[in-house]
C-alpha cells in the first residue's frame, strides 16, 4: 500500500491554518505538518511490521510563549491527533486510533520555535525518544483525579488508565452490548491533566451534551451518549454527575492493553 505522505501534509497545514495561533510567523503551518509526517515516518519506521500503525505517541517541544498559546485552546491537541488520523486514512494508511500528542516546554528554542519527537513503540529507545510524563506519573496523576463513568444509568466505572476503548467487541476496555454502538466506537485518552473523548468514526456517532462531537475534553457533568447509548462523566468531589443515585461499580477491562 503506498502512503502519500505528501497528501497528510497538505491536509494537516490545512487543519493547523485555522487555529491562528498569535506568536508563530507565516510558515508555522507548513513547518509543523512537515515535523508531524516526519515524525510520523519515524514511528513507522520504529514499529513492528505486524502493528505498522500501533500505539503512536508524538510530543511537541515548543517556546514558553508559544506553548501558553496552544494552552489557551485546550481542544487543540485532539482536533491536531483527529486530522492526523483522518488523513493518513486519505493517503491510504490506516490508523485505528488518534494518537497521543503532547507539549513540552523548552526556554532554549526562539519565540515562535518547535520541534516534534517521536515516542518510539514497545519501549525501544533511539536519538528521537521523550516522554513528557513517565508512565508512573501519569497514573498518579488519573488516580488523583477519580474520573468515573455513570454507563447507562446503572453502572459506576472507574477510569483506571490514560487509553480507554468503548464499543461492542469483547477486546474494549470498556464493552457496551448495545447494537447501536460500533464495535470500536469510541476512545478516553488522558491527556494533560484531563480526559478527552474521540470518535473513532463510529456508524452511530457520538454526542455529548446533545452536541455531536468527534472529540471533546470532558467536565464533571458532560452527558455522553455512543449511538443514543448514555452515560455521563464525573470526577469524585463533584455533586454534577449524580453519583449517588448509581448502581453497581464495575471495574474495567484492562486486557485490551
Amino acid at each position: 500500500m503506498k502512503i502519500r505522505l505528501d497528501l497528510i501534509e497538505s491536509r494537516l497545514q490545512i487543519l493547523v491554518e485555522q487555529w491562528m495561533i498569535p506568536v508563530a510567523r507565516g510558515d508555522f503551518k507548513s513547518r509543523l505538518a512537515r515535523q508531524l509526517v516526519q515524525a510520523l515516518q519515524e514511528h513507522l519506521a520504529a514499529s513492528p511490521e505486524d502493528h505498522p500503525a500501533s500505539s503512536q505517541q508524538y510530543t511537541i517541544h515548543l517556546h514558553p510563549s508559544l506553548l501558553a498559546s496552544f494552552e489557551q485552546r485546550p481542544n487543540l491537541l485532539a482536533e491536531l491527533a483527529i486530522g492526523l488520523q483522518t488523513a493518513a486514512r486519505e493517503a491510504g494508511l490506516y490508523l485505528p486510533t488518534p494518537p497521543a500528542i503532547d507539549l513540552a516546554s523548552d526556554e532554549t528554542l526562539p519565540p515562535d520555535g518547535f520541534y516534534v519527537q517521536a515516542v518510539p513503540p514497545s519501549g525501544k529507545t533511539g536519538s528521537t525518544a521523550v516522554l513528557v510524563l513517565t508512565p508512573e506519573s501519569t497514573q498518579q496523576e488519573i488516580a488523583r483525579k477519580k474520573a468515573f463513568l455513570i454507563v447507562n444509568g446503572q453502572e459506576l466505572v472507574y477510569l483506571t488508565q490514560a487509553v480507554i476503548n468503548l464499543g461492542r467487541r469483547a477486546d474494549n476496555h470498556l464493552v457496551i452490548q448495545d447494537e447501536r454502538v460500533s464495535r470500536l466506537h469510541a476512545q478516553l485518552r488522558f491527556s494533560r491533566g484531563q480526559f478527552v473523548l474521540f470518535d473513532l468514526n463510529s456508524t452511530g456517532g457520538t454526542t455529548v451534551n446533545g452536541q455531536p462531537v468527534r472529540q471533546w475534553s470532558l467536565q464533571p457533568g458532560d452527558v455522553i451518549a455512543l449511538a443514543g447509548y448514555p452515560m455521563i462523566y464525573g470526577e469524585e468531589g463533584s455533586n454534577s454527575a449524580g453519583q449517588g443515585d448509581t448502581g453497581r461499580t464495575s471495574a474495567m477491562d484492562t486486557s485490551a492493553e
